[in-house]
């Protein structure tokens, strides 16, 4: 895939979002777009709540753990 510089962070700010609403798998898929199109921020992963708690979920806190180490 290409990166597309466009606003990386929308996607971030878009798994946030669905973190907060307990929708788990669609926010790692947006963080993993965010991570598509250049998103470097990872380390902001650390500073909110929503995402983290994600982590509670063995399914997904190996894919947290993972960006957390970009």
């Amino acid at each position: 895939k290409d990166k597309d510089p466009e606003f990386p962070e929308l996607y971030f700010n878009i798994a946030v979002l669905t973190a907060r609403e307990n929708k788990g798998s669609e926010a790692i898929d947006n963080l993993t777009l965010a991570s598509a199109k250049g998103f470097t921020q990872f380390f902001a992963i650390k500073g909110e709540p929503a995402l983290q708690k994600l982590k509670l979920d063995p399914a997904l806190k190996s894919k947290i753990e993972e960006f957390e180490a970009k």
